[in-house]
């Protein structure tokens, strides 16, 4: 195979590499967006007592 064919193979390679790192980084910007509207406590439900532990449930 020539050496130019070759380079720029690798060039096209390392093109391919570099262009998913920005894919993953957009994707990664674009659900950071919810994640700040999120509730940042968490919310007691109304079977747990105020330490946030519920109670145990039996079952048989």
């Amino acid at each position: 195979m020539p050496a130019d064919v070759l380079q720029q193979g690798f060039h096209d390679l390392a093109d391919a590499f570099a262009s998913s790192y920005w894919v993953a980084f957009g994707v990664l910007v674009f659900t950071l967006i919810p994640v700040a509207f999120l509730p940042r406590k968490r919310q007691i439900t109304p079977l747990e007592d105020g330490d946030g532990v519920a109670p145990p449930i039996v079952m048989h």
